[in-house]
C-alpha cells in the first residue's frame, strides 16, 4: 500500500531488533542499545512513502526530496528543449563564472578530503571491522585495492572508449 504508515515503521524497527545486532558490534566500549524513540525523533514519518506488496517492501522514498529534485531536473530539461541556443549560452556563462570564482574551493576541498581520509585511515577508526566480530576478510588488502583500481580504469575505458573516437571523428581534417 502507498503511504508512510506508522505500522510499516514499527515492523521495520522490529525487524532491525534481532539477536544478530549484538554480533555486529565491533568494540565492546561502543555497545549501546538501539533506542527506537531517539531514532524516530530524527525521522519525519509523514515525508516518507513506501510501497509494500504482500508484506514485502518494494521501495521507500522521501517524497519532498524526490519532488524538489524532479522539479529542478525537469526545469532544466524543459529550458533546454524550448530554447537550446539560449540555454547553452547561459550554461556556458554559468560555467565560466563558477570556474573563475570557485576553483579555489574545489582544490581546497580535495585537499581537505585527502587529509581527512589519511587521518581516518591512521586513527582508531581505521581498524573498524565491517562485519561480525569473528569474520575474516574475504579479500586481502592488495586484492581489494586491485579491484577498486580496476573499477576506476574500467570507468575510464568505457567513457573514453566511445568519446575519444567520436572526438577525433568530429574534428578530423577530412570531416566536412
Amino acid at each position: 500500500m502507498l503511504g508512510g504508515k506508522q505500522d510499516n515503521w514499527e515492523r521495520e524497527m522490529e525487524s532491525m531488533k534481532s539477536d544478530d545486532v549484538d554480533d555486529t558490534i565491533v568494540n565492546e566500549s561502543d555497545e549501546e542499545e538501539f533506542d527506537e524513540a531517539k531514532f524516530l525523533e530524527h525521522v519525519r514519518l509523514n515525508r516518507w512513502v513506501s510501497m509494500d506488496v504482500a508484506g514485502m517492501r518494494l521501495f521507500r522514498f522521501n517524497w519532498v526530496v524526490s519532488l524538489m529534485a524532479s522539479v529542478v531536473l525537469w526545469g532544466f530539461a524543459i529550458a533546454c528543449l524550448i530554447e537550446p541556443d539560449d540555454t547553452l549560452s547561459e550554461f556556458k556563462k554559468w560555467q565560466v563564472w563558477i570556474t573563475q570564482n570557485f576553483t579555489w574551493l574545489y582544490i581546497g576541498t580535495q585537499d581537505v578530503w585527502s587529509i581527512f581520509l589519511l587521518w581516518l585511515c591512521f586513527s582508531k577508526y581505521g581498524t573498524i571491522k565491517l562485519g561480525k566480530k569473528n569474520d575474516k576478510p574475504e579479500y586481502n588488502d592488495f586484492t581489494w585495492f586491485a579491484m577498486l583500481f580496476s573499477c576506476g580504469i574500467a570507468v575510464g575505458l568505457y567513457y573514453y572508449g566511445v568519446s575519444e573516437p567520436m572526438y577525433y571523428y568530429r574534428n578530423s581534417a577530412y570531416a566536412s
